[in-house]
């Protein structure tokens, strides 16, 4: 007897999908270009800021301030949130969220050091500690590789093979789309720092997500499959 031949079930692409596909392909496009200039930026700012790690003395352009004003604010829900606001040289007053480190050794009157990159306050330092910022460019890379995220996303579920009745399509692109902003910013910070600056907590997230992605990618073609067969 003859070995009965697999049934073939043919993939189920229909014009719905393959525009969400088509959107997809689109997006990551225009986020890749997009993050273009922003990336040159961050790129610059990163070679500025190597001066300051190696002690050189074309260091990032250094300013003196004086604190004024710190606060601390710890809701019964949400997370704390610690700030400085600091006089600068010119008169005008600087205000920033920090990490607690820094403004629980500050006190109103110290002398604070202020780092200055294209007119943007990226560092302070108030006795022994220290907090960096992120420039506005790393906020256009961020943004424009989260929109290359929404459409790998698209794409990704456009392309897979998918059974006519499983739903729930538009709660996994809404959370794939939560879960970009943490690795786009990990992107940010690696291209700025060229490492996990010493303040923060979001780059190891960012580094799990994107260990985590290829996984996640890897499930949902598995599930594709699954659904197609």
């Amino acid at each position: 007897m003859s070995e009965a031949s697999p049934e073939v079930v043919p993939l189920n692409f229909s014009p719905g999908r393959s525009v969400l596909a088509a959107v997809g392909a689109v997006l990551i496009i225009a986020g890749l270009e997009w993050a273009d200039t922003p990336l040159g930026e961050l790129r610059v700012y990163a070679r500025e800021t190597v001066g300051c790690a190696t002690g050189r003395a074309d260091c990032l352009p250094g300013e003196s301030g004086r604190v004024v004003r710190r606060w601390e604010s710890i809701p019964p829900r949400g997370n704390p949130s610690w700030g400085l606001e600091v006089r600068r040289a010119d008169g005008s007053r600087w205000t920033k969220h920090v990490p607690s480190n820094v403004e629980h050794v500050a006190r109103v009157g110290d002398p604070a050091r202020l780092r200055i990159w294209c007119g943007e306050v990226v560092e302070v330092a108030v006795r022994d500690q220290v907090s960096t910022f992120l420039p506005r460019a790393a906020s256009g890379v961020a943004v424009a590789l989260l929109v290359s995220w929404v459409g790998l996303g698209a794409f990704v579920a456009g392309v897979l093979p998918r059974r006519r009745r499983s739903g729930l399509l538009g709660v996994k692109l809404a959370v794939w789309t939560l879960l970009g902003p943490v690795p786009v910013t990990a992107v940010a910070y690696l291209v700025a720092y060229r490492g996990p600056p010493a303040d923060t907590e979001d780059y190891g997230w960012g580094l799990l997500w994107a260990c985590l992605l290829p996984c996640a990618v890897a499930l949902l073609a598995y599930r594709g499959g699954k659904d197609a067969q």
